[in-house]
């Protein structure tokens, strides 16, 4: 980088701002429910069922891949270098290979990973003031949400936000760099555009209905300096 381009960089409140940002990880697990049940996990079971009924050989999912289908795990990663999120999602997959009677039989646990890291250009971590978080709770509370006070969530402190159909904590140690209280709307789990998290981090969340997404903390690291390459590990497990 030159001199002008420095200097330009140096009167940039953007550029400062994601050099102070923290050593941020947080890692979420969600499950979606229909009527108060993953229906993930209903369909494999009925499919079960029906190959058991009609002599099929069947192989069945190891138990711990059953627990998986329909959940998914959230990992938020920031620092001054980096800012991204990754999600894995498990579903119910099967055997491509085999024909659809026997395909049913012998399910298999599918499993994607999206991933989203923000533009070197993303103005999103500029500290938020008072004006600008009133104006998000007006947002807010036009859409259809109502604060109900605080709360904490694994030692972290939240705003705890409800609506007809769903309740959620907003972390809110997070608005000098940019992150702040708004609540995220979680019914639909997975689609949730990954960029969101990023602005706004959701502790735990609960449907009200039976039908949504059920997000609960899984690991929360606050501290100075940069992440690991990979906080979680090669495989991001």
């Amino acid at each position: 980088m030159d001199t002008a381009s420095q200097a330009s960089a140096a009167m940039d409140p953007a550029v400062d701002a994601r050099a102070r940002l923290p050593a941020l990880h947080v890692v979420l697990a969600w499950e979606h429910l229909v009527a108060g049940r993953n229906p993930q996990q209903h369909d494999y079971d009925g499919r079960m069922a029906a190959c058991a009924e009609a002599g099929w050989p069947a192989r069945p999912l190891a138990a711990e891949e059953r627990a998986r289908l329909g959940t998914g795990r959230v990992e938020i990663m920031v620092d001054a270098r980096r800012q991204r999120v990754r999600q894995t999602m498990w579903t119910l997959g099967m055997d491509e290979a085999l024909p659809d009677h026997e395909a049913v039989c012998h399910p298999r646990l599918r499993e994607e990973l999206l991933e989203y890291e923000a533009h070197p250009d993303d103005r999103r971590f500029l500290p938020l003031d008072g004006e600008q978080l009133a104006a998000d709770e007006a947002l807010a509370t036009s859409i259809g949400w109502r604060r109900d006070g605080s709360g904490q969530v694994g030692g972290q402190d939240c705003v705890r936000w409800q609506s007809d159909r769903q309740e959620v904590c907003m972390w809110s140690g997070g608005t000098g760099w940019g992150i702040g209280l708004l609540p995220l709307d979680l019914r639909g789990c997975n689609g949730m555009p990954l960029d969101h998290y990023l602005g706004a981090i959701p502790l735990q969340s609960k449907s009200l209905d039976g039908s949504g997404c059920n997000l609960e903390l899984q690991s929360f690291s606050l501290g100075r300096g940069l992440l690991p390459a990979d906080p979680s590990g090669a495989d991001g497990q």
